[in-house]
């Protein structure tokens, strides 16, 4: 197959409907998604496998899976549809003065100190621009931001297995073992690490980069893991079971500073935390939007470490 028979043959629509079918797992979805019939996306998907020479699909009774090949093209497929669609944005937001809209991803980390600041400097600096935020998990963020569906992410660093992103790292956040106001340890002397083994701890899920800390941080003491334990990522879940006065866990220390309803006991946990920043998809030209919530993020985490350190 020549290089310029591929050229010309491949169209956007392709792209369009590859990545509908590679989402749905099925023609009748993507179908409808797309507000076409079926055979149309049938009719382009044999086509683009004919231009491609390659099966994208294995067709099943009760629907569709990519193939290696389907996958690697669909990754190269939602990148140029990212792209096309961030410079659609650039270029209307060009003529305009207000900078158009951002979107942001975030989860835990940034989401309770570095967001807000970073929100509030940008609104200063540019009252008309639209600001929109989601929260979710780090792999619905990440897809979405490969889809061009989110400008950047703004998080804590996850495992960087994945070379389409880039991770800008703003600050380091301190973790601190962490209880209730009305738990028995707010008011007593520092405690040992071993003495609170048998408490119930709520730590962070497993195969998870703080988990990773936390285990090495008992290692380094000489403790297991404690036995009564509730894994748990959720911020609201881990502060309501704080307040019950039961349990010990580990949240960041500016979290903790802001709320009356917890307290951190004297018992330094080391190198344990988490480096909060920035996520972007690679090669991608930023909105003039974008560019503005980055500076924002990163001159709310120089304030936000300042702080720390004073």
């Amino acid at each position: 197959m020549s290089t310029r028979g591929f050229d010309s043959r491949l169209k956007l629509r392709h792209l369009t409907l590859v990545t509908a079918v590679a989402e749905h797992g099925s023609l009748v979805r993507a179908a409808e998604e797309l507000y076409i019939s079926q055979p149309v996306v049938t009719r382009a998907i044999q086509e683009l496998e004919e231009i491609l020479g390659v099966p994208l699909f294995e067709r099943h009774p009760r629907g569709m899976t990519v193939t290696d090949y389907g996958a690697a093209f669909v990754r190269h497929a939602q990148s140029v549809l990212a792209e096309l669609r961030s410079a659609q944005t650039h270029l209307e937001q060009l003529g305009r003065a207000d900078l158009g809209t951002v979107t942001v991803g975030t989860y835990l980390a940034a989401a309770h100190l570095l967001l807000p600041l970073a929100i509030d400097r940008l609104k200063s600096r540019h009252p008309g621009l639209r600001v929109v935020v989601r929260e979710d998990t780090v792999g619905m963020l990440r897809s979405a931001l490969a889809a061009g569906e989110l400008d950047l992410i703004t998080g804590r660093a996850a495992q960087q297995d994945d070379p389409r992103f880039s991770f800008h790292g703003v600050y380091r956040e301190p973790m601190a073992l962490t209880v209730g106001t009305g738990h028995p340890l707010a008011s007593a002397a520092p405690p040992e690490l071993p003495e609170l083994l048998d408490q119930p701890w709520l730590l962070p899920v497993a195969e998870t980069t703080l988990r990773s800390e936390v285990e090495q941080f008992f290692t380094r003491h000489g403790c297991v893991l404690p036995a009564n334990v509730v894994e748990c990522n959720t911020f609201l879940t881990i502060r309501r079971l704080l307040g019950t006065g039961r349990y010990l866990g580990i949240l960041p220390r500016s979290l903790v500073r802001d709320d009356p309803a917890l307290t951190t006991l004297d018992l330094p946990l080391d190198e344990v935390g988490w480096s909060v920043g920035v996520t972007v998809l690679r090669g991608t030209a930023r909105t003039p939007a974008a560019d503005a919530m980055l500076t924002a993020l990163i001159d709310a985490g120089r304030e936000i470490a300042d702080t720390a350190a004073d």
